[in-house]
């Protein structure tokens, strides 16, 4: 009785979701860890850097953020071409909860990643690493799963929530740059200034698409799906779009995180509640 109770209507429209998201993940994984060329997608041995070795040991983990960019495209565009289907035979059609859908893709993805990484071509991973990875993966669906339900739901406010959320992406990428004279990578002057003009530039650029859509007599979107737009355009589109179009055709590979987070948690941490706080103010702000 429990069973069927669990397997309710509601749940039978989630399962065939949820399969895309495991196929979609664990496809790419197999790929990626079992099948591909290892020394190419993750850049084994350049500049000298063995497997698991700084900067290649992020990409590892850096491949589930990759492959929640994929997940974005195809389960926006599959939700948006069955709405269309149904519409078109006078039917109305909504995608199951996002959040059912991650809950139940999340074990499965993670024995998958776990089993693919630790025991699939060589290198294995080390099961700190493989954890690193599911991690990964579980943040980078649900960033990918909240946009594609807000997409195919809401298009025109998706919209708004995503040119409010680029304003965020120049504070969580820019900002970080204060970290790297201290790792002899940049002046103090110049990494600074980076780091201030990512500040104002995010500022400014929320501030504008505010007044703009209160210009339009819209209302104030709600500060955390603006901050959440934000980490989903910095840390799962921009690593699909480096991987498709920012890298040889011929050469693959998954970009290291140090291209997007900062090498230092605390610097990291600071940039995140910097980009939340500018969210939340501008937003008082204009309230």
């Amino acid at each position: 009785m429990k069973l069927r109770t669990f397997i309710s209507v509601p749940y039978r429209k989630t399962i065939p979701w949820v399969g895309l998201v495991i196929s979609v993940m664990l496809g790419l994984f197999s790929y990626w860890f079992a099948i591909a060329n290892r020394y190419t997608v993750f850049l084994y041995e350049h500049l000298g850097a063995g497997p698991f070795q700084e900067p290649n040991y992020s990409r590892h983990w850096m491949a589930g953020l990759v492959a929640s960019g994929v997940l974005l495209c195809v389960y926006a565009l599959g939700g948006g071409c069955s709405v269309r289907l149904a519409a078109a035979f006078h039917k109305t059609y909504h995608l199951p909860s996002w959040h059912h859908v991650w809950l139940m893709s999340a074990l499965p993805v993670a024995i998958g990643v776990w089993a693919i990484t630790t025991r699939c071509n060589f290198p294995t991973l080390p099961w700190p690493l493989s954890a690193r990875c599911i991690i990964a993966a579980w943040a980078g669906m649900a960033l990918a799963l909240w946009l594609a339900d807000l997409i195919v739901h809401q298009t025109s406010e998706a919209l708004w929530v995503i040119v409010h959320g680029a304003g965020v992406v120049p504070i969580l990428l820019l900002l970080r740059a204060v970290e790297l004279p201290s790792h002899g990578l940049a002046s103090p002057a110049s990494a600074y200034r980076l780091g201030i003009v990512g500040l104002i530039v995010g500022v400014f650029w929320m501030a504008g698409v505010t007044r703009l859509r209160l210009a339009r007599r819209k209302s104030p979107l709600p500060p955390l799906s603006i901050f959440c737009a934000g980490l989903g355009l910095s840390y799962v589109v921009l690593p699909l779009v480096h991987y498709l179009f920012l890298t040889p055709p011929n050469i693959r590979y998954i970009s290291t995180a140090g291209n997007f987070f900062a090498m230092s948690p605390v610097v990291q941490l600071l940039c995140w509640g910097i980009g939340a706080l500018a969210v939340f103010a501008i937003h008082k702000a204009h309230r």
